[in-house]
């Protein structure tokens, strides 16, 4: 897929520190972003609840921090009932919320010691 490739790019470049063409990918990546973004949304006012859910992932996978995507994809999931797929992007949400929390608690603690 194309989004693949302009994040190989970055990396690639983030990696050698030449920046070549790091600009125009990331340009790129935004524009996909928000045409998937767009797309799931259109989507979900259709009633096309897994094209919804499947476009709201692919975004999530962009940036796996930013996890409102993820959330997307599991609630039009559930609104399709399409409980597996549902269950399993709930599962890798609350994943990474633990996740989360525990590396917040550790800065904590090595701040206090």
């Amino acid at each position: 897929m194309a989004s693949g490739a302009y994040q190989d790019v970055l990396l690639y470049e983030n990696d050698s520190r030449h920046y070549k063409y790091a600009f125009k990918a990331d340009l790129a990546l935004k524009d996909i972003k928000s045409k998937l973004v767009k797309g799931a949304i259109s989507d979900f006012k259709e009633g096309k609840y897994k094209e919804s859910a499947d476009k709201s992932y692919e975004v999530y996978l962009f940036d796996k921090k930013d996890t409102l995507n993820l959330y997307n994809a599991a609630a039009a999931s559930l609104t399709g009932k399409d409980y597996v797929s549902s269950i399993k992007y709930y599962e890798e949400l609350k994943k990474g919320t633990i996740q989360e929390q525990e590396l917040f608690f550790m800065q904590l603690i090595k701040r206090q010691n």
